[in-house]
């Protein structure tokens, strides 16, 4: 065997450690891709339905959530409408309140004016009332007076009443007297 033998088989020998070392090598490392795929919770298979799955829902809640936003933007345009038909009923409000705001001024207006007509009427009647009085008072001073006048008469002709009264008895009883001393001297006459 001559020296080309020799290295074609030691390289043939090199050559064969060589792919027996990737042969491990790639024995070790060897996965097996149907467990890699089917295992039940690692498994790719397994991810998959997840992932479909959690897009399901993803989609399923978008759809509830853009069924959502159009309810509520249907809800917004309801209240937007509510909004201005209570707006044009309130300025038709406002519009029926000034109108009466305004007949309310009026009619205030006015009652300030036959307020003051009234207040100088009243002034010029609490005058004539004033003079009024006055002249009562002075009357019932006046009758006050000619009452007391009158008292005073009556109580003196009462008095001189009763003392004619008082003379009447004693002119009687001074006659009766008189009478009985005249019939006493005529008796003993």
């Amino acid at each position: 065997m001559n020296l080309v033998g020799k290295i074609i088989i030691v390289s043939i020998l090199v050559a064969s450690v060589f792919f027996m070392a990737v042969a491990m090598a790639v024995y070790a490392t060897h996965k097996n891709y149907r467990e890699a795929v089917l295992a039940p919770d690692v498994g790719l298979q397994a991810r998959l339905d997840k992932a479909k799955a959690e897009n399901k829902a993803l989609t399923e809640e978008a759809e509830k959530l853009k069924q959502q936003f159009d309810a509520e933007k249907a809800a917004k345009i309801q209240a937007l409408v509510k909004l201005e038909r209570e707006l044009e009923i309130g300025r038709a409000e406002l519009k029926t309140l000034d109108a009466k705001l305004a007949e309310l001024e009026q009619a205030k207006s006015e009652a300030v004016a036959a307020m003051t007509a009234t207040q100088e009427k009243t002034a010029g009647d609490r005058k004539e009332v004033g003079g009024q009085r006055t002249a009562v008072e002075e009357a019932r001073k006046n009758r006050e007076e000619h009452f007391q006048e009158v008292v005073r008469l009556t109580d003196e002709l009462n008095q001189a009443v009763n003392e004619k009264e008082l003379l009447r008895q004693r002119t009687e009883d001074l006659a009766k007297d008189a009478a009985k001393a005249d019939q006493v001297l005529r008796n003993t006459r």
